[in-house]
């Protein structure tokens, strides 16, 4: 089962849960390394984000904390994981803040986008790298 999952792209692996959605001879084992490929490549994203945005913040881009979340929400408001309900489901699947929208806004998420918006904002927010790359940003090393 190893080799499969080591082999498997992402869209492989988003082939595979929609068969196993449909109920087409679902293979349990095939559909859990499936979800861990996704998975995977959810957190991948996040933390390629967080990092990328520690670079910029080092390299001084960002002049204020403002300036950064300005930065973050246009980027995350156009990701695929938002703007794409398919893959907004994805991301609400894989986010550890799932009812972010819920807890900052206070009612429900009309579509899976808002809440895959939400979701993937506080995923990448919380990260330690992003963490990092406010305070540079509000200055706080200097």
């Amino acid at each position: 089962m190893a080799s499969k999952r080591k082999k498997m792209t992402p869209k492989q692996a988003l082939d595979c849960l929609r068969d196993v959605r449909q109920d087409v001879e679902a293979d349990e084992e095939l559909a859990k390394a499936a979800l861990d490929v996704v998975n995977n490549y959810y957190w991948a994203s996040v933390r390629y984000t967080a990092k990328d945005y520690l670079r910029r913040a080092n390299e001084g881009e960002f002049k204020s904390d403002e300036e950064l979340r300005d930065d973050l929400n246009q980027h995350v408001d156009g990701n695929y994981w938002v703007i794409y309900t398919y893959w907004a489901r994805v991301c609400l699947l894989m986010s550890n803040n799932t009812d972010a929208y819920e807890e900052e806004m206070g009612e429900q998420p009309k579509d899976p986008s808002q809440a895959a918006y939400f979701a993937l904002m506080a995923d990448i927010s919380n990260h330690s790298d992003m963490q990092e790359a406010f305070s540079i940003a509000r200055g706080d090393d200097e």
